[in-house]
C-alpha cells in the first residue's frame, strides 16, 4: 500500500524537496485557472481539498512529482507574491526542475527580496515556460488587488491559504514502473480523484483484509460509480443471481454480501492462470492506488458494449462523491453534502466508517436510488424524465408497474423533476436524503406508489411552510425559486385531475378561473416537463413600469414586483424578451411550453390588457392554490 499523507499548503512548500521531472512539460496554467483556484479557496469555508500529488521518491531522497506538478507550481508562485507583499510565507523554494536551471533561478528571483523580484517579474526572457511563471505572477496580484479592498480581509485568505488548504501526497511503492504508471496518468487525462482514495483506504482496512471481501468491496465500489447506468448492469450474470436475486430485483443487504463471500471461499475450482494472477499481483493488489487507476474506469467484470449502451439511455442526477455523501449521512446526520470536503467527512485516514458495512449500505441504497429516484432518459434532443428498475434478461421495467399505479407514477417523476430543477447542486439535496431516510425507516423496502408520492408531497409542504414561502408574494427578483416551481406541480396536478382529456367538464364558475385557461391549453399541460429554469421574468417590464396602473411610484412597484407579475423562464427567453410589452411576449412564446404559470398568465389577458387588475386577479387565484394546497 502506498503511503498518503495530508498536507496543508504551509507543511507543502517547507518540508522535503520536490522535483519536476524533464519529461514532464513546462507550466501551463492560464488566467483562468489560476483566477478559479484562488476563488475557490476564497469562498469555501473550512478545509478545502485541492487534490493529489502523487510522487515516487528518487535516489536523491526527493519526490518526483509524477503528476500534479502545475499545482505545486501555481502554489509555488502564490507563496511567492504573499512572500513579496511582507506575509509569513515560505522564504525559500522547495521545488526543483530537473534540467531546467532558469525555471529554478526565476522563482528564486521572485523569493529572494522587493527589488530581485519586480526584476525578475519584468525580465524579457524567450523561454515559453518561465513566460507562463511570470505572466501567472501578474494573475495572482490582480486577484490580490481586485478581491481585498482591506488589509484585514487579504490576511484572512492568507492565513487560510497556508493553513487550510490541503493537499494529499500519495506515494508510489518504490518498484512502480513509472513510465507505465504516467502512461495512465496521461490517458485518463485527470489527476486522481478523492473517492479513489478513499477507495483505496476503505480496502486497507482490517475488516476487508481477505482476498474474497477485497475483490466484492472492489466490484461494488466502481459499479456504484457508474451513476448512469442502473447497478446491476455492471456485475456478471452469476454476479446479478447472488446480489440481487433470480429476478434480479432483491434489494441486497450485509448478509447477502456475507454469503456471496462464503460462496467464493467455498469455491474449491480455480484454473493455474487465477493462481499465477494472484502470484503477480504482490503490491498491487485491488487496494493499491496505482491499480485502482489502471482499472477504474469500468469494473473488470463489465461488458463495455453494454456500459456506453446504458451510459447514453440515463443521466444520473447526482453524481458519485456526493452519492457516498449521501450514503454517509444515513450514518451520521451531521454530514455535509459538500463533496470538496469529501475525505474530511469521512474522517480519512483514521477514522473511517467500518468498510464492510459501509460497502454493504452503499448497494443497497444504490439499488433503491436506481429504483425510486428519477433519471434523465434520452439524447439531448429527445429525453424525459423516468422511473425505471433493471428485471431480468437485461430489460427494464417502469417502477410501480401496474395499472392502477399510473396516477401516482406520473406524479411521482413530475414532482421529483421539481425538486432536480429547483435543488439542482448537488450539495443541496436535502429532499434526496429524506428520500433515503423513507426507505430506511421502512425496513422492508417496500413502498406503495400512494404512500410515496403522499411523502413526497409532504416534503414539498413542509418546505413551503418551514420556510414561510407564503410571505414572498412581493419579493420581486428575490421571490424563491421553489415558489415557482411548485406552483407549476400544483398547476399540472390540477390539470392531471380536473382538465385532462377530451370530455372533461368544468362548472361555469371553474371556467372562469384558472382551470378554463388549463383547458384551453390541455395539450401543453400534458406535454410539460421541468427543465432547468434560472430567470425570474416580469410579464409587465421593469423599465416601463409608470406606465402600471397604480396612485404613485411605490405603488406601481408594487403591483411590478407582485407574485401575480413574476413567472419562471430560462435565461434565453429571458434575454429574447428584453423589453417587450405583454402582448408581444405573448406572441413570441408561441411554441414554447416552460412555464405554466405563464400559461396561465398569458390566457388571462387579450390585445394588450395586462395591468393592474389582472395581475392582481392572477396573483390572488395562484395564492389561493398555494394556500389550500399547503394545508397539513
Amino acid at each position: 500500500m502506498e503511503k498518503i499523507v495530508k498536507l496543508n499548503i504551509r507543511s507543502l512548500l517547507q518540508n522535503e524537496a520536490y522535483l519536476i521531472p524533464l519529461y514532464q512539460r513546462n507550466y501551463a496554467w492560464e488566467r483562468e485557472e489560476i483566477q478559479q483556484l484562488l476563488k475557490d479557496i476564497n469562498e469555501t469555508k473550512g478545509n478545502y481539498y485541492l487534490g493529489t500529488l502523487v510522487v515516487s521518491k528518487n535516489k536523491s531522497s526527493q519526490f518526483e512529482i509524477i503528476d500534479g506538478q502545475q499545482r505545486h507550481t501555481t502554489l509555488s508562485i502564490i507563496n511567492a507574491v504573499l512572500n513579496y507583499k511582507g506575509y509569513d510565507a515560505i522564504s525559500s523554494r522547495n521545488l526543483n526542475f530537473e534540467a531546467r536551471d532558469k525555471s529554478e533561478k526565476v522563482i528564486d528571483n521572485l523569493l529572494l527580496n522587493k527589488e530581485s523580484y519586480q526584476k525578475a517579474k519584468h525580465a524579457s526572457i524567450e523561454d515559453k515556460g518561465i513566460q507562463n511563471i511570470l505572466r501567472a505572477v501578474q494573475d495572482v496580484e490582480d486577484f490580490l488587488v481586485d478581491k481585498f479592498k482591506t488589509i484585514d480581509s487579504e490576511k484572512e485568505f492568507v492565513t487560510r491559504f497556508y493553513n487550510e488548504i490541503i493537499i494529499f501526497r500519495a506515494e508510489l511503492p518504490e518498484n512502480t514502473d513509472l513510465n507505465h504508471y504516467f502512461e495512465i496518468m496521461n490517458n485518463r487525462g485527470e489527476q486522481l480523484e478523492e473517492h479513489e482514495i478513499l477507495k483505496a483506504a476503505f480496502m486497507s482496512n482490517p475488516e476487508v483484509e481477505s482476498r474474497e471481501k477485497q475483490d466484492l468491496f472492489s466490484k461494488i465500489w466502481d459499479a456504484c460509480s457508474q451513476m448512469n447506468c442502473h447497478v446491476q448492469m455492471c456485475f456478471t450474470t452469476e454476479e446479478r443471481t447472488l446480489l440481487f436475486g433470480d429476478l434480479y430485483q432483491d434489494i441486497p443487504n450485509l448478509q447477502t454480501l456475507n454469503n456471496y463471500v462464503l460462496k467464493k471461499e467455498s469455491d474449491k475450482i480455480s484454473t493455474i492462470i487465477e493462481e499465477e494472477e494472484i502470484g503477480k499481483k504482490g503490491e498491487n493488489s485491488n487496494s493499491s492506488l496505482l491499480s485502482i487507476i489502471e482499472n477504474y474506469i469500468l469494473p473488470a467484470t463489465f461488458n463495455q458494449n453494454k456500459n456506453e449502451e446504458f451510459v447514453e439511455k440515463f443521466n444520473s442526477i447526482i453524481d458519485f462523491p456526493n452519492f457516498l455523501l449521501q450514503i454517509l449521512k444515513l450514518q451520521n446526520d451531521e454530514t455535509s453534502l459538500d463533496d470538496k470536503a469529501l475525505l474530511i467527512n469521512f474522517g480519512y485516514p483514521n477514522h473511517l466508517p467500518d468498510a464492510w458495512d459501509f460497502i454493504s449500505n452503499l448497494l443497497k441504497y444504490r439499488v433503491i436510488f436506481d429504483r425510486y429516484i428519477v433519471k434523465r432518459e434520452g439524447d439531448s434532443n429527445v429525453w424525459g424524465w423516468t422511473l425505471k428498475t433493471v428485471v431480468k434478461n437485461n430489460e427494464y421495467q417502469i417502477t410501480f408497474p401496474y395499472d392502477n399505479d399510473i396516477i401516482y407514477r406520473r406524479k411521482i417523476r413530475m414532482i421529483q423533476a421539481m425538486f432536480q430543477v429547483t435543488f439542482s447542486s448537488n450539495n443541496y439535496k436535502n429532499w434526496l436524503f429524506d428520500i433515503m431516510v423513507l426507505f430506511k425507516v421502512h425496513e422492508d423496502i417496500q413502498i406503495s406508489a400512494d404512500l410515496f408520492l403522499c411523502e413526497l408531497e409532504k416534503q414539498a409542504i413542509s418546505y413551503y411552510n418551514k420556510n414561510n414561502l407564503g410571505d414572498y408574494f412581493n419579493f420581486g427578483l428575490q421571490t424563491p425559486r421553489f415558489l415557482f416551481n411548485y406552483l407549476d406541480y400544483l398547476l399540472w396536478v390540477m390539470y392531471y385531475d380536473r382538465v385532462r382529456g377530451n370530455s372533461s367538464s368544468l362548472t361555469n364558475e371553474e371556467e372562469k378561473i384558472y382551470l378554463g385557461k388549463i383547458k384551453k391549453e390541455r395539450d401543453k399541460f400534458d406535454a410539460f416537463k421541468f427543465v432547468q429554469r434560472s430567470s425570474i421574468e416580469h410579464l409587465f417590464p421593469q423599465s416601463r413600469y409608470k406606465e402600471i396602473a397604480a396612485e404613485n411610484d411605490e405603488a406601481k412597484k408594487d403591483v411590478l414586483n407582485s407574485f401575480g407579475n413574476l413567472c419562471l423562464i430560462s435565461r434565453n427567453s429571458n434575454s429574447a424578451y428584453n423589453n417587450d410589452m405583454p402582448f408581444q411576449k405573448k406572441h413570441d412564446s408561441k411554441g414554447k411550453n416552460e412555464s405554466l404559470k405563464q400559461l396561465i398568465m398569458f390566457g388571462s389577458f387579450d390585445g394588450e390588457n395586462w395591468n393592474t387588475n389582472e395581475i392582481i386577479t392572477h396573483q390572488k387565484e395562484m395564492k389561493e392554490l398555494l394556500t389550500e394546497s399547503t394545508k397539513l
